[in-house]
């Protein structure tokens, strides 16, 4: 009997140490939380300074401190700048590195060919594109639940913009050289949020594509779209408001400006652009 109590005994402590030994296993196979993240692209710099705290960060792109095109120009200050460039990267020793799936390609293989653990992030050009890319790197830099609250706030701000208005107004949005957004670009989904009709998707447009002056002349649009005014860039806007027609159109259409950064990254604040269509089409509404 006693020698049946120690093999029991010697059982439980062997059970005891598998457990104890699967436990460290697994915390030797868990990955670390990265603490040295590097970003190589504009769209990651900005998803990655909104789910981490700026000590976690090696190095943003240079292309954050761009005014036309980032929310956030000369904000954090003491993390340093890269180009995309291999040597760069590889000089500040990152364990995990973001960059996009269509740029700085050749830097991207030669990092993941060194061993550097890489995630790569699409364009987005629709609100689920958006949170997809949140949850990725959300993921990728052990901050899920940051990312999910993100998420949460973004689809608040959609079902906000329920129900679509009952006329729904069409617009167009213009760019230099007579460029319209079709279907299947970030600001067909915005349009398509704020309940308004895209006038280059309903003529055919997929992606971004010209649209010739007399269709945009003939579609008679009740917003346009344009590119916001910037001190580095003035001319955008005004270039275009100067052609006479543009401007009839726009003496008989509600006028939206909208800033290069909201549509360059498909993030969490580009919704901000179809709740500032919903605005527009409720005016244009009114005007009926």
């Amino acid at each position: 009997m006693r020698a049946a109590h120690e093999r029991k005994a010697r059982g439980a402590r062997g059970f005891v140490a598998l457990l104890v030994l699967l436990s460290a296993l697994s915390a030797a196979a868990a990955p670390a939380e990265p603490r040295r993240i590097a970003s190589m692209n504009l769209c990651t710099d900005q998803l990655l300074v909104a789910l981490v705290d700026a000590q976690r960060i090696a190095t943003l792109s240079f292309l954050i401190d761009d005014p036309a095109a980032s929310h956030m120009p000369g904000r954090y200050p003491g993390i340093p700048r890269n180009r995309g460039q291999v040597e760069e990267i590889v000089g500040l020793q990152p364990d995990l590195v973001l960059a996009g799936r269509h740029a700085a390609r050749t830097a991207v293989l030669s990092l993941r060919r060194l061993g550097y653990t890489v995630v790569e992030l699409d364009i987005a050009v629709s609100l689920d594109d958006i949170a997809d890319n949140v949850r990725r790197v959300a993921a990728a830099v052990h901050e899920s639940a940051r990312g999910e609250r993100m998420i949460e706030q973004l689809r608040k701000t959609i079902t906000s913009l329920q129900p679509a208005p009952t006329s729904a107004p069409r617009a167009v949005y213009l760019q230099p050289n007579m460029i319209s957004s079709g279907a299947h670009t970030l600001m067909d989904a915005l349009m398509q949020a704020a309940g308004v009709r895209n006038i280059g998707a309903e003529l055919g447009l997929r992606g971004d594509a010209p649209l010739p002056l007399e269709t945009l002349v003939s579609s008679a649009p009740d917003i346009l779209v344009i590119p916001a005014r910037h001190p580095d860039t003035p001319s955008l806007a005004h270039r275009l408001l100067r052609h006479p027609v543009i401007r009839s159109l726009a003496s008989s259409a509600r006028v939206l400006q909208v800033r290069d950064a909201h549509l360059l990254c498909g993030l969490p604040r580009s919704i901000e652009v179809a709740v500032a269509l919903r605005k527009a089409a409720t005016a244009a509404e009114r005007r009926r």
